[in-house]
């Protein structure tokens, strides 16, 4: 069946448990997991995995036959909050007259943790239907959302690929911790191994940095499974911004144990200070941060005490233009990386590096904690700018 390929898990929002055990018995008989939510006995206390239902069936009409859309909505906003959120919500509700009004309620409640889809089940027409019948209704109103709503869908398939993924990476490091002679299993032989790739050599978090390349390999080969479709190139500034942050910074706990960290520290170097004091008004120095980038490259990070870091600065609040094109005029030598630009928090930031700003430290001299760290890709990238600008070959001739 279809819909085995997008689902995950489903949760049922009904007072009435029998108003859902058809839908139970459907959905079981693929074993996808289900879960049941009463509105009048919920006290906020819901399990762990509830997270990963993306298909919600919800009645709106509990105990006096009356809908109340906002006890609804806080249902909804409370169950994003602990992880339920960006979920396809089918209205199971023979009230179809309120579902617009829930729509509408939702949008001004729930902001950008509202559901990605909202459609209506029909409920009235599954009365007195037999497992049979239910079947084929539902399937039927599944193919024409997949129809309806193509890339939702491809991005739901997409995260059943990953959980995939996850579930055989797993089943690979078993099989390779596998003593043949003993018959038994040395996961502390495989891990120690794959740490032994990584910094530093000697945990299990270095391991797992092998285990992660090993399951970014496989979810590629498990989606590879996914019909390709054309998208629409809309090219829109705002989203490359905040694309860029993700892109950039890793989103796992920041520590100084690996490179690539930037540290925000207190005090302008001259350089900086005497190109933006010259701007005048137009930038306001509370919105400039000094950091420090660490550019060491891993192996001289793992051998060696001293780090490679290079002077620069995150500035703020440059949405409009003119700003922007100080920033460019102010920062025109070629030795300032300076078109690198990022939403964080909604707020545009442009971050701007000195090649010639260079330092070297000892590991156990630098007092400030990471506030950010580049990916591995990106800082490789830019270890690669850096070196270019380094070892640029020059001429002897006058140009003036």
């Amino acid at each position: 069946m279809e819909l085995l390929k997008y689902i995950n898990g489903v949760l049922f929002i009904d007072d009435k448990r029998n108003d859902v055990d058809k839908l139970y018995l459907y959905f079981e008989k693929y074993n996808i997991p289900c879960m049941y939510i009463n509105p009048n006995e919920y006290n906020g206390e819901v399990s762990n995995t509830i997270g990963f239902a993306r298909f919600v069936f919800l009645d709106i009409e509990y105990m006096n036959g009356t809908p109340n859309l906002v006890n609804v909505v806080s249902l909804l906003r409370d169950l994003a909050e602990k992880g339920m959120k960006n979920v396809v919500l089918i209205m199971w509700t023979l009230h179809e007259d309120c579902i617009e009004e829930l729509k509408g309620l939702i949008d001004e409640k729930m902001g950008h943790d509202k559901p990605i889809l909202v459609f209506n089940a029909k409920k009235s027409e599954y009365i007195d239907l037999n497992q049979e019948q239910y079947r084929e209704r539902l399937e039927r109103l599944f193919q024409d959302s997949i129809k309806n709503y193509p890339l939702v869908f491809k991005m739901l398939e997409w995260e059943n690929c990953a959980n995939v993924a996850v579930y055989k990476t797993f089943n690979d490091i078993m099989s390779l911790s596998y003593n043949n002679e003993s018959n038994d299993y040395n996961l502390s032989f495989a891990l120690s191994n794959m740490a032994s790739q990584n910094i530093p050599s000697d945990k299990i978090s270095s391991a797992f940095d092998s285990v992660n390349d090993m399951l970014v390999d496989r979810i590629r080969y498990e989606v590879e499974t996914i019909d390709d479709v054309d998208l629409d190139l809309n090219e829109d500034i705002y989203f490359l911004r905040k694309l860029n942050y993700y892109m950039m910074f890793t989103l796992s706990g920041f520590k100084k144990e690996f490179p690539g960290n930037i540290y925000f520290i207190s005090n302008l170097n001259d350089k900086f200070k005497h190109i933006i004091d010259s701007m005048g008004i137009k930038i306001d120095r509370e919105k400039v941060q000094p950091i420090l980038v660490d550019l060491t490259p891993g192996c001289s990070f793992a051998h060696s005490d001293n780090l490679i870091l290079l002077n620069g600065v995150i500035v703020e609040d440059v949405t409009d233009e003119e700003r922007r094109e100080l920033i460019r005029k102010s920062f025109v030598k070629e030795s300032f990386l300076k078109d690198v630009y990022i939403n964080n928090n909604d707020q545009l930031c442009c971050i701007i590096i000195d090649f010639l700003g260079v330092l070297t430290i000892k590991k156990d001299e630098l007092e400030e904690y990471p506030s950010l760290c580049l990916k591995e890709g990106y800082r490789v990238n830019l270890q690669q700018k850096f070196g270019n600008y380094l070892g640029r070959i020059g001429d002897n001739i006058y140009h003036k």
